[in-house]
């Protein structure tokens, strides 16, 4: 048997899982497409922030409440939370 103690099996078996995970889900910028964060740093500073008047529901501009499109089809589902 080998000299592995169980930490050391335990970590490695943690570095093959995250290097496993990361070859099948690479993790790619949304904005540029830079490896290494969904949205980097560079790409945070250009996020331009939502002004109202937007639709509560699809946040099209210059809408007050729902847009037309909004208040005719109805979401499938009662509310989308996000933090």
């Amino acid at each position: 048997m080998s000299n592995m103690t169980l930490p050391t099996i335990q970590t490695t078996a943690r570095r093959l899982a995250r290097s496993a995970l990361e070859l099948l889900f690479p993790v790619h910028c949304v904005g540029c497409g830079r490896e290494g964060q969904v949205i980097c740093a560079s790409c945070v500073t250009g996020l331009k922030v939502l002004e109202r008047p937007f639709c509560d529901t699809c946040a099209r501009p210059n809408v007050n409440g729902q847009c037309h499109d909004c208040l005719e089809h109805a979401l499938a589902s009662d509310d989308v939370l996000s933090p």
